[in-house]
């Protein structure tokens, strides 16, 4: 993975020269992809904490990003930064198919179907398991059509919910419009730090919503 980061970190800097200060209007071509996967991408969303009484707890501005792409096994993948840091844990390899879009497992070098595009509402399939045990983790395409209104715009989207076999530490639900990205994300039981507190707060909700993008 070091290879990864170094080639990811690289990417950074290159992308940030010359990047205009004003964003572009999402593609409306008629791309049929879920994701829209090229160096430079970026998508900016407000994320908001709140409480089991609707309190707001915090809000952050933070962003995901497209850094340079890399060849793996002659497949072209794109390193998607999902939370606008460096860390491992907050990288992805995609790359999209005629199936949607593909996460590549850089341990064990295989490819699994994270997002599947185009879809039926209702569809389940597995995108990751362990062959020592049962747990599996499904995603389930809720819905191929909801309607969710941003400070963007309103976009019509498909509506994935990852699940787990045998216990659900929380419960997410993934909107991504076509050809424009993840509109919405929201968790509920969300693990929040509650200013260095031993006690924990229960049934706090997360809400990453699109405020603006800039796709190439």
């Amino acid at each position: 993975m070091n290879r990864y980061l170094a080639v990811l970190l690289l990417g950074m800097v290159i992308a940030g020269c010359g990047k205009s200060n004003s964003p572009t209007e999402p593609s409306s071509t008629n791309t049929s992809v879920l994701i829209p996967l090229s160096t430079g991408n970026k998508w900016i969303y407000r994320t908001t904490y709140t409480d089991i009484d609707g309190q707001v707890l915090s809000t952050t501005i933070d962003s995901s990003y497209i850094g340079l792409s890399v060849y793996v096994n002659g497949l072209k993948y794109y390193f998607y930064n999902t939370q606008g840091s460096d860390t491992q844990s907050d990288i992805r390899l995609f790359r999209n198919t005629s199936e949607g879009v593909i996460q590549l497992d850089e341990h064990s070098q295989t490819e699994v179907l994270e997002f599947k595009y185009p879809a039926k509402a209702g569809e389940i399939y597995t995108i990751s398991s362990n062959e020592f045990s049962s747990f599996s983790v499904n995603m389930e395409v809720v819905s191929i059509d909801t309607e969710i209104t941003t400070q963007k715009g309103t976009f019509m989207c498909y509506e994935y919910r990852p699940s787990a076999s045998e216990r659900i530490n929380s419960i997410s639900d993934i909107f991504i419009a076509p050809n424009v990205g993840i509109v919405r994300e929201v968790e509920a039981n969300a693990p929040f730090d509650n200013g260095g507190s031993p006690d924990p707060l229960f049934g706090v909700t997360k809400e990453r919503m699109l405020i603006d993008a800039e796709i190439r």
